[in-house]
């Protein structure tokens, strides 16, 4: 990757985030632009598939677009409105974002059920964990524009099942 490799570093002593998102193309980036930070000092791009932390910018590392968009994520913009308005200090975005991915996909038996535990597994190796001082873990998951034929009990069901294999 062309990206700058940072420090993943955390300082206890502040607010940071560390924000998994999860789901179809709306979280891979389906933007229509591209962008930048304009925290980009402390808004970073923890890649899953390599466990190093870049400079965010888009397009994310960790995510697929399945063919769609430019790479525009909102992750970056999320973040700088989080640091804006003084919520947190730092966001370190974990994008797993797969385009045309359905909630089946990310269930047991499905082809990213395992991908969210990854990243957990690959964040706690840097010694980044939900137990850690001065961080908070928050995942964004969303399917649902690809799963058609499917009841809604099915689809919470399996909602319920990413969220709780995501916090075990």
């Amino acid at each position: 990757s062309s990206k700058v490799r940072r420090d993943i570093g955390i300082n206890t002593a502040q607010k940071n985030l560390v924000l998994i998102v999860a789901g179809d193309s709306n979280t891979s980036g389906t933007g229509p632009t591209r962008y930048t930070p304009s925290n980009a000092s402390v808004i970073d791009n923890f890649n899953v598939y390599d466990g190093a932390d870049y400079a965010c910018a888009d397009p994310l590392l960790g995510c697929a677009l399945g063919g769609v968009g430019d790479g525009g994520n909102y992750g970056g913009r999320l973040a700088d409105l989080l640091i804006n308005n003084g919520i947190f200090a730092r966001v370190i975005l974990v994008p797993l974002g797969i385009g045309g991915s359905n909630v089946g996909h990310w269930v047991a038996g499905g082809m990213f059920y395992n991908k969210i535990p990854a990243a957990m597994a690959r964040l706690a190796e840097r010694g980044i964990t939900p137990a850690t001082a001065g961080v908070t873990f928050a995942l964004i998951y969303m399917t649902g524009a690809n799963d058609h034929g499917i009841t809604a009990l099915d689809y919470s069901t399996g909602y319920a099942q990413v969220v709780n294999k995501a916090k075990n």
